[in-house]
């Protein structure tokens, strides 16, 4: 196997230890810390009310059975924009139910994360439902989704050298 970016070479028959694959790039350790870092993120969904939400509760136990929390890979969930609220489609129980997400005391960190994950900006990875008892909330259980993503590192612009010529000129001056 061969590092997509440094070309260093490794030789294996299966992914070693701190080596990715994603969308048919590999990337050994050093290149996916230098390139990407690891974003998690933890979103509660909000409790719609009618019969689209019980029937999604009801999907939702039916698919966890015993289990408290299940894992979706990548193609059968995303993160969009409906209506300016951010929310998550999922499939479950082959239907795709769009979810809208409590927003409301999010830092601006997480919304930008958000957003460059819902615009494919980001590789995301698997989503893991679960069901958790909160004890501020009127239900007695409400429904979060926690996903890992590797966001893009932002280029840090190289550092101006001064001009050596400037600099003497300026020191003369004085």
């Amino acid at each position: 196997m061969t590092c997509s970016f440094c070309e260093r070479r490794r030789v294996v028959e299966e992914l070693s230890h701190g080596w990715k694959t994603c969308n048919g790039l590999v990337l050994c350790p050093q290149c996916r810390r230098r390139r990407y870092r690891l974003r998690s993120l933890t979103l509660t969904v909000a409790e719609s009310a009618g019969d689209q939400w019980r029937e999604f509760r009801a999907a939702l136990d039916a698919a966890l059975g015993q289990k408290q929390e299940m894992c979706i890979h990548d193609p059968a969930w995303k993160l969009t924009d409906e209506q300016g609220r951010p929310a998550i489609c999922v499939s479950i129980a082959d239907r795709w139910w769009t979810l809208s997400l409590h927003d409301a005391r999010w830092p601006h960190g997480r919304r930008a994360d958000f957003a460059r994950i819902a615009s494919g900006g980001a590789l995301p990875g698997d989503l893991t439902l679960s069901c958790k008892l909160f004890a501020n909330s009127r239900a007695s259980a409400g429904v979060v989704c926690r996903t890992v993503a590797w966001l893009p590192r932002e280029r840090q612009p190289k550092p101006e050298v001064p001009d050596q010529t400037t600099s003497v000129a300026c020191n003369r001056a004085e």
